[in-house]
């Protein structure tokens, strides 16, 4: 019988535990686990002999799915449970009855219903039909005091489904036996890695009269196993380790591919032809005895060395006796078990996780828990308030501020706060690394109210600066945040503000917050009893607009660089820039103008096509005249539009050609 000494929780759901037996000689360890601890159990089981003993084997029984199982049990349970449906299915089988006393033996032939009559009632009785002898029975089922299948293995069928289902419906323990040889009474070690409860903390913080705080620290332990851990070393480690499950338990079937066996059909007997004429002769020795040495070749090469032969023979004769037994694999030692593994027991970091070592041993019964005393120790920290807006309006939250002046990491958990033994709050702490400090509210104040006011005003000085083809105009705002507090208490307060960060924006007039969160500046404030006090936070944000310099804007950017009181020099790099922008503007004027006269020449050119399309060609005199003058009207307007169209196209040219320009000049500036 092997008993628990060591429990490792993990905060990830494991639980590493240890048992220590004695045994001596050859010996068999029974372990028992719950079938969804089997997977774990198989995946971490270590055993140390720590007597020179060696482990032969860890023999189990595997679970495999019900239904793969009961696949070779032809019998079926009825779903209502009756005797009746179970007796239909043994049709054929040879069974022992005892029927209201008198001994039957015979096989089954089904079930039939009688009709029965009692009074003026007529009712179906169920009968069992038997082969008893050489004659056919009819018994009635309802006389019936037992049935026995006299097949053995029908019974034994039986029997297994009925324990299986049993076992379906509740949660089993699997049984591990692990089979130790040796030949002295020694100590056995067993380690093994299976889910647990995740254990949880809870601490008791503690102010005395001088407002110095202790801290009691409790771990809420719990036992879901069915042992009892008398006086067992308890670990207790936070941390993230990778862990999985991985199905060993269940048997893993390979399915192999088919290979189709050839057949080659049957050939019917050939018809040779006879011989027409002789062939001269050979000498028939050489040839024959070329083809003997030529078998013999083959025959050695065929035939099997000595060893095979010498395989071969004990094969024939079924004698395993001169066989070699197989060696045995190595044996695990308690010598290699100690150079794999550091063991300590000390309070330690373990990298990213860190692990409490309880130095009293521990006790909890099987289904039980308990509270373990992991922390008791004085810390450095004080009583505060803390006013963040987005948690409570109008109050600040009294909350101890802590530092872990312990070498012990805390994990997170509530904590219940007494002040000079009073109840005063609960808070939630978060996990503490050595000097950490944390900040938890318990309780909110009531005697301090606290008001926001908030102010905005853009400063009059402006700048504006050019680079790289961009005029940048910078401007500033302020926003200023009143918060006014009224302490209505008889007690100094030390107020911590949380107060919303705009990592934009710089503080001017204003001292340096105390602390920087994600999300909020944290400036302390010392609130007087019975005193108002109004705190400032002036926040200062730069606004910079960045402005393309085209040539369609620089008369605008350049008289927004004379109001901004741009530098001089800025002032003569933009100038010229204007001059060639007037150029393209005129350059642009002319194209549209000449655009209006184009559409006018169209207008009229459809006028005069319409009138050419009513004149005859054959006409009067006048409509001739009139044909002509249409004709060469025409002709001059395509003159006309030839000449616009060039003028056009060498204003495009002049325009991209001053564009360049003014881009070219405008990227120099660096003022």
């Amino acid at each position: 019988m092997s008993k628990i000494t060591r429990v490792v929780l993990h905060k990830h759901g494991m639980g590493c535990f240890e048992r220590h037996a004695k045994v001596a000689g050859d010996a068999k360890l029974e372990l028992s686990f719950r079938h969804d601890e089997m997977d774990d159990a198989l995946k971490s089981l270590s055993v140390v002999d720590h007597g020179g003993g060696q482990l032969a084997t860890v023999s189990y029984e595997p679970h495999p799915a019900l239904s793969e199982r009961l696949n070779d049990i032809k019998v079926k349970l009825p779903e209502g449970g009756g005797i009746l449906e179970l007796l239909g299915q043994l049709i054929g089988a040879e069974v022992e009855l005892d029927y209201s006393g008198e001994k039957l033996k015979g096989r089954v032939l089904g079930i039939e219903q009688v009709d029965e009559s009692s009074g003026e009632v007529a009712i179906k009785v169920d009968y069992l039909s038997l082969v008893v002898g050489d004659a056919m029975r009819r018994v009635r089922i309802g006389d019936l005091r037992s049935v026995t299948p006299v097949d053995a293995q029908l019974r034994r069928d039986l029997a297994i489904l009925l324990s299986r289902m049993d076992a379906q419906r509740r949660t089993e323990r699997r049984r591990v036996t692990l089979d130790l040889r040796g030949s002295k009474e020694r100590d056995i070690s067993v380690a093994y890695i299976v889910p647990a409860t995740v254990w949880k903390t809870s601490y008791r913080v503690l102010f005395d009269e001088k407002g110095k705080p202790s801290v009691l620290g409790f771990a809420l332990v719990d036992n879901d196993s069915q042992d009892d851990w008398e006086d067992v070393a308890l670990s207790l480690v936070s941390g993230l380790p990778i862990s999985f499950t991985h199905d060993l338990y269940s048997p893993r079937r390979r399915a192999r591919p088919h290979v189709r066996v050839e057949t080659e059909a049957p050939i019917a007997p050939p018809v040779l032809e006879g011989a027409t004429f002789d062939m001269p002769e050979q000498d028939a020795g050489a040839d024959v005895s070329e083809e003997l040495a030529d078998e013999d070749e083959y025959a050695k090469e065929r035939a099997p060395s000595k060893k095979a032969r010498r395989a071969m023979a004990d094969a024939s004769g079924m004698s395993l006796a001169s066989m070699p037994a197989p060696a045995a694999p190595p044996a695990m030692r308690s010598g290699d078990m100690a150079q794999s593994v550091n063991v300590s027991t000390r309070t330690q970091e373990l990298g990213d996780m860190f692990s409490y070592d309880v130095s009293t041993p521990v006790s909890i019964k099987g289904g039980n828990s308990a509270l373990v005393p992991i922390l008791s120790d004085k810390f450095d920290g004080e009583i505060v308030a803390v006013y963040n807006e987005r948690v409570r309006v109008g109050n600040p939250l009294t909350s101890f501020k802590l530092k872990n002046s312990t070498n012990l990491t805390l994990e997170g958990g509530p904590a219940t706060v007494f002040r000079e033994g009073e109840y005063s709050g609960e808070a939630m702490l978060d996990t503490m690394r050595p000097g950490e400090e944390k900040l938890a509210p318990f309780s909110v104040e009531l005697g301090c109210k606290i008001t926001t006011a908030f102010e905005s005003s853009t400063e009059s000085g402006q700048e504006i600066r050019a680079s790289s083809g961009y005029l940048y105009h910078t401007t500033w705002s302020r926003r200023i945040v009143t918060y006014t507090i009224k302490n209505s208490t008889k007690r100094k307060l030390r107020l911590y503000i949380d107060h919303p960060a705009d990592r934009g924006a710089e503080y001017v007039d204003t001292a340096k917050p105390a602390e920087r969160t994600e999300s909020f500046d944290r400036f302390v404030v010392d609130s007087e009893p019975g005193k108002q006090l109004a705190f400032r936070i002036t926040e200062r944000r730069q606004h910079t607009q960045s402005l393309w310099i085209a040539p369609e804007q620089i008369e605008n950017y350049l008289r927004l660089a004379v109001n901004a009181g741009g530098k001089k020099d800025l002032i003569k790099a933009l100038e010229p820039l204007l001059e060639v922008a007037k150029s393209i503007n005129e350059l642009v004027r002319d194209n549209a103008q000449i655009d209006r006269d184009i559409a006018a020449i169209a207008q009229d050119h459809s006028r005069l096509r319409d009138n050419l399309a009513r004149l005859s060609s054959s006409g009067t005199p006048k409509e001739k005249e009139l044909r002509e003058r249409y004709i060469a009207q025409l002709d001059s307007d395509e003159t006309r539009l030839a000449t616009l169209r060039d003028r056009k196209a060498a204003n495009e040219k002049k325009i991209a050609e001053l564009r360049k320009k003014f881009e070219t000049t405008a990227q120099k500036i660096n003022v």
